[in-house]
């Protein structure tokens, strides 16, 4: 069953061109997972461990450089996905 959370993701890019049954089978692996506000998703480095769908709020994606400058990758706001290229 779709949750409201569930319908907030379906208009994303590539998530909203999936089939219904492939929609569902994401959605029925996935967990629900809060974060707060300036607090880490995943750091740099870190080995992959799955894709990020955003409900609700924002979420930065820096990269950093060999000097320690950090550069603003993406702003993923709800209906964004991340992580699929680590992934």
């Amino acid at each position: 069953t779709m949750t409201s959370g569930d319908t907030l993701m379906i208009p994303g890019y590539w998530f909203g061109s999936l089939g219904p049954s492939l929609r569902s089978a994401f959605l029925s692996a996935g967990k629900l997972c809060r974060v707060g506000e300036g607090r880490p998703v995943y750091r740099q480095g870190d080995p992959p461990d799955g894709l990020y769908g955003v409900i609700e709020g924002q979420v930065r994606l820096t990269s950093f450089s060999e000097s320690g400058a950090s550069q603003l990758v993406l702003l993923a706001r709800p209906g964004d996905w991340f992580g699929e290229v680590s992934t």
